[in-house]
């Protein structure tokens, strides 16, 4: 990972374009720890489609991640581009037999859920 960091940073393409604009990025994930020192300044918006196992009809946060995955997913994408806006997308995930796994449904949503 750090070869492709030093990569990106030092091509002359990433270094131009990165300077001009925030780059956006949509992020599908379990969530993303909205404390996370160097995360909470790049996260712009956030949503959840991951419902509250114990409370019907509500939604667990898209800061408060079921696992560190989608930290660490926005963590190194962060690395390789740091003037970002994080745009977060929770996702339902469940336990498997020796793994976790992605509410296909969920995904779904995110993706055909208009704008707001």
């Amino acid at each position: 990972m750090d070869t492709f960091v030093n990569f990106a940073i030092n091509s002359s393409i990433a270094v131009n374009n990165l300077k001009k604009r925030n780059i956006r990025v949509a992020l599908i994930d379990n969530g993303v720890d909205g404390s996370h020192e160097k995360l909470e300044q790049v996260i712009h918006l956030g949503t959840s489609y991951c419902c509250h196992p114990h409370r019907c009809g509500q939604l667990n946060s898209y800061w408060a991640p079921s696992r560190a995955h989608g930290t660490q997913m926005a963590s190194l994408i962060h690395r390789v581009c740091p003037e970002i806006d994080l745009y977060v997308a929770r996702i339902q995930d469940m336990e498997a037999e020796d793994s976790r796994q992605i509410d296909v449904e969920s995904v779904v949503k995110v993706l055909v859920t208009p704008e707001s």
